[in-house]
């Protein structure tokens, strides 16, 4: 595993944040897993980048780390860039948010009904009424009254 890490040393997050708008969906995943497997560190590097002080390098690694299927592993990330100061950074990890079900999420959306931006308060409430609708859904995990007897 090892020299297999040690080869392919420069397939990176670094290298993959400045071509991955260059591959379709399917390849970036596939790199993302692949980056993964290389770099055990790769999501804490990514949410480093994604919380940066540099816009642009936010919005590439935002990009990216959705480009790659990490939104599940990365909430914590997506949650604390709907605190940020621009309004693209927040539009789009509240899209993100509003697509990964569970309470974290809509309790971070909740806060996002009063963002400054209107277009950002709408995907919020259209996001938490989606979310909600899933919650609702869901089949309860306990068994139907006939059978607890």
């Amino acid at each position: 595993q090892q020299v297999a890490r040690e080869e392919l040393e420069d397939f990176n997050l670094q290298r993959f944040l400045t071509l991955f708008d260059l591959l379709d969906a399917k390849t970036c995943r596939l790199a993302g897993q692949l980056i993964q497997k290389i770099d055990p560190d790769t999501l804490e590097k990514l949410a480093k980048e994604m919380t940066g002080p540099m816009r642009s390098k936010r919005m590439r690694a935002t990009q990216a780390a959705i480009a790659m299927g990490f939104e599940s592993q990365l909430l914590d990330t997506f949650i604390e860039l709907l605190e940020d100061t621009d309004v693209l950074v927040r539009r789009m990890a509240t899209e993100v948010v509003g697509r990964i079900p569970g309470e974290a999420s809509l309790k971070a959306l909740q806060g996002m009904l009063e963002d400054t931006n209107p277009r950002i308060r709408e995907i919020a409430e259209k996001s938490i009424e989606r979310l909600e609708a899933l919650v609702v859904a869901e089949p309860a995990d306990e068994p139907p009254p006939e059978e607890l007897g």
